[in-house]
């Protein structure tokens, strides 16, 4: 709408108060305030307005959320805390009472995780068997450990546990039967090393003593191929044979007593008699070479029965 003060509404000093000159004014300002006042708006009308479209609006915003709370409630995902002081051992049943500010909203799936509040490393993964809700008593069997669990405690944080997570402590599990059973092996391995060593020790001193037999072997069979060659050219006819060894020694003995072999009556037998003992000297001289032949003959008969067993 356009101004009209300069127009209409200015009033000067000089100006005469007169109908005409107040009419057109009146007149002007009735025809701006008639359209606004058909126009007439209750506050009171307008803010329960205002304050409908804000509830309605809130309630659509509530009814999500509850929605959203129920959807996750039936998903079990909600945590809760335990005060009940139990024993958290393998593959032993165990109830729990689930604080009571916790129990609207606790709704325990399949598998959950209970850990201490102190010791977050310390925890049980357990199976659900039931839970009563209005006394609050929630029954579970216990799967698998970790931490210190041996007594009893009374700090207990609950929380759900994904299928993901059970996975990898199956996974973990076998990882950790693995790695025993490398470990075993590896023991096992590390006792044969030893052994294998201790048989290389060994090895190497039997072969030590089978060298020194090898080379006693080859002396001895140097030797033996030595009395080979020495056989091979043996000429009995070069040889006394026993029957002339004993003609010889007979003849040596001649009329002798058969007690000549006593050294002591040989020896009186010389001293009494020093012609005797000449005769006796010029005898053994002149038989040296019979001698010498016996004593060769005897020699050859000794190496032939070591060999041929004469």
């Amino acid at each position: 709408m356009p101004r009209l003060f300069e127009r209409f509404y200015r009033w000067g000093r000089t100006d005469p108060i007169t109908a005409d000159r107040l009419n057109p004014i009146f007149e002007s300002l009735d025809d701006r305030l008639f359209p606004l006042e058909a126009v007439v708006i209750s506050w009171e009308q307008a803010l329960a307005t205002v304050q409908d479209r804000v509830l309605l609006r809130s309630e659509d915003v509530i009814a999500g959320l509850r929605n959203r709370l129920i959807e996750i409630t039936q998903l079990s995902w909600l945590t809760g805390r335990s005060g009940t002081s139990v024993v958290l051992a393998s593959d032993t049943d165990v109830s729990l009472i689930v604080d009571e500010a916790d129990r609207p909203l606790f709704t325990p799936g399949p598998f959950a995780v209970i850990s201490r509040t102190s010791d977050p490393y310390a925890y049980a993964i357990v199976r659900t068997a039931g839970f009563d809700r209005t006394r609050g008593q929630w029954d579970v069997r216990v799967v698998a450990t970790a931490g210190n669990l041996a007594a009893a405690h009374t700090d207990w944080s609950i929380a759900a546990v994904a299928g993901s997570s059970l996975a990898q402590m199956v996974w973990l599990a076998e990882g950790k039967t693995a790695r025993d059973a490398t470990l075993a092996a590896r023991d096992l391995i590390d006792g044969y090393a030893k052994r294998t060593a201790a048989d290389v020790v060994s090895t190497g001193l039997n072969r030590a003593g089978a060298e020194a037999a090898a080379a006693n072997a080859t002396t001895k069979a140097s030797e033996a191929g030595a009395a080979a060659d020495r056989a091979a050219t043996f000429d009995p006819s070069t040889y006394a044979t026993k029957a002339s060894v004993a003609a010889q020694f007979t003849a040596l003995k001649g009329s002798v007593s058969a007690s000549y072999d006593t050294l002591g009556k040989l020896e009186a037998g010389l001293t009494a008699n020093a012609t005797a003992t000449l005769n006796l000297a010029n005898m053994v001289s002149a038989n040296a070479a019979d001698i010498s032949t016996l004593q060769r003959a005897r020699a050859d008969h000794d190496f032939f029965a070591r060999f041929f067993g004469g």
